[in-house]
């Protein structure tokens, strides 16, 4: 690392609300803007957008979680009660949260003709892990990874709270894929930001990770709510990902998202 990335790394990280971004993102988005910007003030605000685009955009409440922990202990040993405080949690992230009107119904059709499923990877994770308890298999266990130290500490301590066996760890799957090996990796709407952030590093993931099965989904609205075209758009992008590959790959439509179940 150079000296002014170094100087972008520090700018960035000294303010409170980027301190829990992993430290290999923000360095590598220091690297990739100090190419592409001369003066260190457009570097930095750049670094900045980034993270906005990626992360921060989906995070309106991104602290409204942090609080929340006791409300889920305290409704652990009541089933009804404690799915209905994960979906108040879920409402903190805007992509879970328009995950909300499907979680009765979306397991249940990604999964059907599966095999068993022993070990989930949830790959930029956001806040979905609060939605096993909607996965309606047992004796599965699960590794979280998201950019976020904050929201992976907030994660491990939920997947205790759930009786979930796994771990969470700060970890960018996209720069650093996890080397252990899976039976499903879950990428529940991170390609389009993927894709934002390394085209070729996007188009790269899916080979990337040692998983049976990969369940890639899109986004079919905006966060402002509107469509745009996207259902043909990202069905276009995502077969760039899979274009000649011997995959066996399955599309499911939702009403907010795009589900594509490969087989590899």
């Amino acid at each position: 690392m150079n000296e002014n990335v170094e100087r972008i790394v520090r700018e960035v990280l000294k303010s409170s609300k980027y301190q829990t971004v992993c430290l290999q993102t923000v360095t590598y988005l220091a690297e990739k803007e100090s190419r592409n910007r001369d003066r260190f003030k457009d570097q930095v605000k750049a670094v900045k957008n980034r993270l906005h685009q990626i992360g921060f955009a989906y995070f309106p409440g991104k602290d409204g979680y942090l609080c929340t922990l006791s409300r889920l202990e305290a409704a652990g040993a009541d089933p009804d009660r404690f799915r209905e405080t994960c979906r108040e949690v879920m409402r903190c992230h805007s992509s879970s949260g328009e995950r909300l009107n499907l979680l009765d119904e979306f397991y249940g059709k990604i999964l059907s003709g599966l095999p068993e499923i022993r070990n989930v990877a949830d790959i930029a994770c956001g806040l979905n892990p609060l939605t096993f308890p909607w996965f309606g298999r047992s004796g599965f266990s699960v590794q979280a990874y998201d950019i976020f130290s904050d929201l992976i500490d907030f994660l491990a301590i939920f997947l205790k709270i759930a009786g979930i066996q796994g771990t969470a760890e700060t970890r960018d799957c996209l720069l650093s894929p996890p080397d252990d090996e899976f039976d499903l990796a879950l990428i529940l709407k991170s390609m389009p930001c993927f894709e934002r952030l390394d085209r070729k590093l996007a188009l790269s993931l899916l080979d990337r990770l040692n998983a049976k099965y990969c369940v890639v989904s899109y986004p079919l609205r905006s966060l402002c709510g509107r469509e745009k075209n996207m259902l043909t758009n990202y069905r276009a992008q995502f077969e760039k990902h899979v274009a000649g590959k011997n995959w066996l790959v399955k599309e499911i439509r939702f009403e907010t998202e795009l589900v594509f179940i490969i087989r590899k």
